[in-house]
Parts: structure tokens; sequence; C-alpha cells
């Protein structure tokens, strides 16, 4: 069996758009490309869907966990994977019809450790709510180049489908998804793009992010704001082991966390934000590579912070 992509797909009570996913696949030449389903304790009819569906691949692995998570999913997914190349779908998405065994060719014979393509963000009856604009720089890049596409150009989009891997660039680094935690994609990619030679993008309009109401994390809780709270600081615990210069994501950091700032209803996460504000302050004022309204953003959410807070205690 001569396996050259595996596409991993995670499923935890997908019924409602699982069809629509494994069909948009059929559409693709599979006769290289291996299917991992990681069904990961789902209750519904997602796995009897898949059972409907699964003599009409080539190559299919289904795996069954306990519920532990869609990290938990893709890394069991990356360890039991045969292909040279991953990607990951998640199972309320679709991709296009797209020569993935034709875009690996090229990823081999570039020795590129991975691609990036663009994207559609639809709505729950698969109508474009927006497309990510064009690539403007079509190069095989650095990972310094991309670093400032992704911090300061904001070309790059930081979650981890949408993109076609090297596995060997998951396993010769150890790299895997933080569990238990939502946001992870973004401290995985950055680790990713810190291990990486050569990066490619491509405009091909390759994935299909379907916008619906029952996602994870367009749900609001305080552990989605803590844990996006976390994945930012994550991110720059991993640049800072790269020795990546802070003067390419400080702006991105702070514009981050007063973003948070703004839009949490937690007085828990206000005050972690509020705690680095206080730490850094000086430093903040001080530098010269943050900029003059992301300096302002601090002073503004720390003179909001400590209003609020005597005025709880006056009450």
């Amino acid at each position: 069996m001569n396996i050259q992509l595996s596409i991993i797909i995670p499923i935890y009570n997908s019924q409602l758009y699982l069809k629509k996913c494994l069909k948009s696949l059929l559409k693709i030449n599979l006769d290289a490309i291996e299917i991992i389903i990681v069904n990961d304790g789902s209750n519904d009819n997602s796995m009897n869907i898949v059972n409907e569906m699964k003599d009409k691949f080539v190559y299919i692995k289904i795996i069954n966990q306990i519920n532990q998570g869609l990290s938990t999913s893709r890394n069991n997914g990356i360890n039991a994977s045969q292909g040279k190349y991953i990607m990951f779908l998640d199972s309320d998405d679709f991709i296009n019809e797209v020569d993935l065994i034709n875009i690996c060719n090229f990823l081999e014979v570039n020795n590129i450790d991975f691609i990036t393509f663009r994207h559609n963000v639809v709505d729950n009856n698969y109508n474009i709510i927006s497309t990510i604009k064009d690539f403007p720089n079509l190069n095989i890049l650095n990972k310094n180049e991309v670093f400032k596409d992704f911090f300061i150009n904001e070309v790059l989009p930081g979650f981890s489908c949408s993109k076609i891997y090297k596995k060997e660039l998951f396993k010769n680094n150890n790299i895997y998804f933080p569990i238990n935690m939502y946001f992870e994609d973004m401290p995985t990619l950055v680790k990713l793009i810190g291990k990486s030679k050569n990066i490619a993008y491509s405009n091909i309009i390759l994935y299909n992010y379907v916008q619906h109401n029952e996602s994870i994390t367009n749900k609001v809780t305080i552990k989605r704001d803590l844990d996006y709270f976390k994945s930012i600081n994550m991110v720059i615990e991993n640049l800072n082991k790269l020795k990546v210069d802070n003067s390419l994501y400080i702006n991105w950091y702070f514009n981050k966390l007063s973003y948070l700032y703004k839009n949490t209803q937690y007085n828990k996460v206000k005050k972690e934000i509020a705690q680095i504000y206080i730490i850094k302050f000086f430093s903040i004022l001080l530098s010269v590579n943050i900029r003059l309204k992301e300096k302002i953003k601090v002073v503004i959410n720390l003179l909001i912070y400590f209003y609020n807070s005597n005025f709880k205690k006056c009450k």
C-alpha cells in the first residue's frame, strides 16, 4: 500500500455536517490517499454515516476512542497515519475538488515542509460568506518570512486546516497539539513554522470552513476565554524558545490581549490580562517596537480595570 497523503478527520457528534464532509472527499483522486476517521466517543448518528460510506474509500482507517477532545483525536491520527504528508479536515467542514496528489508531488520535488491554501467561510446552508484574499507572495519562503506574514502582515491563517504538512515535521520534532484546550492551533502552528525550512502558499481555494452556532469556540464560556489567553501566551513562549526577534510579534501579542480584554465578560480573564499590563507597564511604554495605538489600548484597559475594581470596593 503506497500512501502519499493521510487526511485526518476527528469526529464527535457530527451527524449534521459529516455526510457533506465525506462526500467532498469523493470528488478527488483517492488512489494514494488514506482517510483516518478518529471517532472521539460520538453518541449520535455519526458512525452510522461513516459505516454507510466507508466502502467508497480506497484506504480508510477508523479509530474509536473515548471522548478526549479535538487535540487528542488529531494527535492519535498523526500517530496512526502512514502517509508521507498529512492534512487535517474538521468533520463539519469540507474541501473543494483539488488534485492533492499532484500537490504532494510538488512538495516532495521542492522539499517543502508545508503548504497553506486559501479558504472560504460558509454558512449552514453552504453559502459563501467570505473568501481569504490571494496570497501576495507565491515564492517558497523561509520561516522568518512566514513569521512576518503571520504576525505583522496577517497573511497566514492561524488554524491548522487548509494546509498540507510533511508528517516528519511533527514526528521528528515531537510536535503535537496541546490537549484539553481550545485555540490549540496557534501555538502548534508557531512550532511548525519554527521547525520548517521551506514553506509555500497556494492561491487554490481548498478548504471550506463552516461557521455555525454549535461550534465550541462560538459559545461564550470562561474556559473559551481563558484558553484563548493561554493560547496566545503559549505562542509567545514558543517564540522565545525559537529565539525569534520580539519586534516581529510584540504588537500582535498586545493587540490580542487588548481584543480579549475588550470582548471577555469574565473578571477573572480581565484580571489575568491586567496583571501582565502591570508587570510590563514601563517596558511597554518605553519600547520602541510597540506601536502607539497598542500602548494607548494598554493604558485605557488598565484605567478601566482600576476604575471597576475601586468601584466594586466602594459599593
